[in-house]
């Protein structure tokens, strides 16, 4: 079945298919994948998703605005690191 590309296809062909898979990432994740669902209820369950991923990771990904102190979430993050060889520093 790997990412349900064929299996769309099919049905798109309104052909009776069966999807089969070794690994078992696809076979959890395919049938949500071809199944029906309102624009609202799919922004509903985004909605409590995203709602309950903030509660609990969000103060994890918040910053103190230097001028007023004021506590406001992290919108981008730069990452480096600090690499050291015999010919110079560089990041």
């Amino acid at each position: 079945m790997g990412g349900v590309t064929t299996l769309h296809e099919a049905i798109q062909l309104r052909a009776n298919i069966i999807g089969a898979d070794i690994d078992p990432i696809p076979i959890a994740q395919d049938p949500a994948t071809l199944a029906t669902a309102s624009l609202a209820g799919l922004q509903s369950a985004f909605n409590h998703f995203f709602s309950r991923i903030y509660n609990k990771l969000g103060p994890c990904f918040q910053t103190e605005y230097p001028t007023c102190q004021k506590t406001m979430d992290v919108r981008h993050t730069l990452y480096g690191a600090n690499r050291i060889c015999d010919c110079e520093e560089s990041i």
